[in-house]
């Protein structure tokens, strides 16, 4: 059988560990940003690349070459 000498020393360790340790297992996180995506549009020059007339539905963001996801117009 373990016997502790001094169990306000191992109380007070205890403590600390407990409340330090919340820091470890949710850290502070980032505030997030958000966009909002309402139309879009295309710009074409007519004689090399056609007409700028079509019907955009999605969306594909990326941020520094990631992939965050396709989304339909309009989104947040």
């Amino acid at each position: 059988m373990v016997s502790f000498r001094h169990p306000k020393i191992l109380a007070a360790v205890f403590c600390a560990l407990a409340f330090l340790s919340c820091d470890i297992i949710n850290p502070k996180e980032p505030i997030p940003a958000y966009v909002y995506l309402d139309t879009s549009f295309v710009e074409t020059d007519y004689a090399n690349q056609g007409t700028n007339n079509h019907r955009i539905y999605d969306c594909w963001i990326t941020y520094e070459s990631n992939l965050i996801g396709a989304f339909s117009l309009p989104a947040l």
